[in-house]
């Protein structure tokens, strides 16, 4: 933990058997031009805090021993004081880490030129999302959240995943995301609302790509999505043949939540 206008500047956190970088309990923090590689759970974690993170590399976080964690940001609220996180991620990379690489949970953030690639999935075969964004199901914080001109690639499961929040992706590709090790899933971007909470998603994607992923390019399920000059192309089909459309848009059948998407001057196609 640190206190507040602290600096941190070609830092080096390698292999620290546990949590990176973190910084909570209030604190404002900025990072620079740093690596953060082959920690443990999280590689650099911000709870309640203010932070900035520039031109820095998290990476190959492992799990904790029972095969969880793994995850290489985590940007989340307090959950003793209510306090939410407000932190900006510019020109950074995000690679090789577990279960998810970048989550924000109830918390604030902007993400300007980030790339985040490759997150393996759990032992048990599940997680290994790029970016995760959602309320937390414990305080009721909504996530709100702004990418720009980011690159979320390789990833599993999903590349991009809004549940109950506010999220605005602007110039962003999300492509060549990979299924599950059942086969399942390997979306590109998943909208939908927060079953526990009842908290809906409301999303909007301008002059972005989402190419090359599995089962559906763009799912919208009981939320609110703007879809303006977005191309989704080339979506495949899940190892047993089904699926692989475009854009999936679905009421929550279970919550009652209905959908409510525009789509402006889109290409769709090869899908």
């Amino acid at each position: 933990a640190f206190a507040d206008g602290v600096v941190l500047e070609g830092l080096v956190v390698e292999g620290s058997g546990s949590v990176g970088v973190i910084a909570q309990d209030g604190a404002d923090v900025t990072v620079r031009r740093s690596l953060v590689s082959g920690n443990r759970a999280v590689g650099l974690g911000v709870s309640g805090s203010t932070a900035t993170l520039e031109e820095v590399v998290v990476r190959d976080t492992l799990a904790w021993d029972d095969g969880l964690g793994g995850w290489g940001i985590s940007i989340l609220d307090d959950d003793d004081t209510g306090a939410v996180s407000n932190v900006t991620v510019r020109r950074s990379l995000v690679s090789g880490n577990r279960e998810v690489g970048l989550l924000v949970a109830g918390a604030t953030a902007t993400l300007e030129e980030v790339v985040v690639r490759g997150t393996l999935a759990r032992d048990d075969g599940l997680g290994g999302w790029g970016i995760g964004i959602q309320d937390d199901d414990d305080t009721g914080a909504v996530s709100d959240v702004t990418i720009r001109r980011s690159l979320v690639a390789g990833n599993r499961e999903v590349g991009i995943f809004v549940a109950g929040s506010t999220a605005t992706l602007e110039e962003v590709v999300v492509r060549g995301t990979l299924a599950r090790a059942d086969g399942l899933f390997g979306r590109g971007i998943g909208i939908e609302d927060d079953a526990d909470t009842g908290a809906v998603s409301d999303v909007t994607v301008r002059r972005s790509l989402v190419a090359g992923n599995r089962e559906v390019g763009i799912l919208v399920r009981g939320s609110t999505a703007t879809l303006e000059e977005v191309v989704v192309r080339d979506t495949l089909a899940r190892a047993d043949g089904h699926l692989g459309r475009g854009i999936g848009i679905l009421d929550d059948a279970d919550t009652g939540a209905v959908s409510d998407v525009t789509i402006r001057r889109s290409l769709v196609a090869g899908n």
